[in-house]
């Protein structure tokens, strides 16, 4: 629709300025990618248009998004990339919309198209809950299509007894309708130190002040009968934007601190789940207004409809439902949360 991918990917650009970060630091940041990007980067590969008013013209960052891609294999090598459902799609607004079937197909299709981009494995199994909160309803749904690990605030699943605390404990067996689901509880201190205002030199100082603050709190904090404790560090978003001169020295840091220890999601998720019993946070009206609206999920369901119509009539449907369908789950990315003009325009 426009270049802001083209221009992410490109040096520089955000996804950009990400990967090359990360590359720096293998064994101390762990990947989730959305499988959308990555069959975008391979496809423009091969060339791509971009519109341009009313009109496609081709597009001229072919080298740069196979440069980025082979960046990311690279920076991925030890540690692998986990596959997000196809486009993040906004799980909790699709449901409530009636279309959980969409859902069910981001989420048995993300890891397939993520191996084909990447020409290597990518497992799924993983939803990231936007801004760390998710309703009973929808976690059933995922957990129904296979999901097996929720990355969730640890605001969201508070302590039932407050007598015994849940510092610590970065695992949580969250109770669905199939099962029990792995939950990976972000710390949310620690998140809102990476939202802090970061614009100029002293910010970022600052940031990285908090964060060692924080952790060295955390640390001294530790009850004598336990021999370290685990903390989970993420931003609040998947858009998170960060800049090279907040992130390299806070990653540095984090590696010279005496009192951290940095490990993987993999490693994590191999560990046993805490068996701490906890609550369900509220997911209030706060919560569903930040979804994608009622009125946008029905403009969403009139075009899929349509796309029905249409294939029923066509003779041989094969190669042109497909593309459409995936079209479709990208209109309903929680990315659009933040610019539904863009989820119009694709729909």
């Amino acid at each position: 629709l426009n270049n802001r991918t083209p221009a992410e990917i490109s040096p520089g650009g955000r996804l950009n300025r990400l990967v090359n970060l990360g590359g720096r630091f293998k064994g101390t940041v762990s990947w989730i990618a959305d499988p959308a990007l990555l069959q975008t980067a391979s496809d423009m590969t091969g060339g791509y248009q971009v519109l341009r008013g009313d009109t496609p013209v081709l597009g001229d960052k072919e080298e740069a998004a196979q440069a980025w891609l082979d960046d990311l294999k690279t920076a991925t090598a030890s540690t692998g990339i986990r596959s997000m459902p196809y486009a993040d799609v906004d799980a909790a607004a699709v449901v409530r919309a009636g279309m959980s079937n969409d859902v069910v197909r981001a989420v048995t299709q993300g890891p397939g198209v993520a191996a084909a981009a990447l020409q290597d494995s990518a497992p799924g199994g993983l939803y990231w809950a936007p801004f760390g909160r998710l309703d009973r309803n929808t976690t059933n749904v995922l957990a129904s299509a296979g999901v097996s690990t929720i990355v969730l605030s640890a605001d969201a699943l508070p302590a039932t007894d407050e007598a015994q605390p849940t510092d610590g404990l970065a695992t949580a067996a969250l109770p669905t309708s199939v099962g029990a689901m792995r939950a990976v509880l972000t710390d949310p201190g620690l998140t809102a130190t990476l939202s802090l205002p970061r614009g100029d030199s002293p910010g970022q100082v600052l940031v990285r002040q908090r964060f060692l603050a924080e952790t060295a709190l955390i640390a001294t904090s530790i009850p004598p009968d336990q021999s370290s404790r685990t903390v989970v560090v993420a931003p609040d978003t998947v858009l998170w934007d960060p800049s090279a001169s907040l992130v390299a020295p806070l990653l540095r840091a984090t590696r010279a601190a005496p009192w951290l220890s940095p490990q993987t999601l993999e490693r994590l998720l191999e560990q046993p789940v805490s068996s701490a019993s906890r609550q369900r946070g509220g997911y209030g009206p706060k919560a569903r207004a930040a979804e994608l609206s009622p009125t946008y999920m029905a403009e969403v369901r009139r075009t899929a409809a349509q796309l029905d119509s249409f294939t029923s009539i066509v003779d041989d449907p094969t190669g042109l439902s497909e593309p459409f369908s995936a079209a479709l789950l990208r209109a309903e990315s929680a990315a659009w949360r933040s610019s539904i003009a863009t989820g119009r325009e694709l729909l």
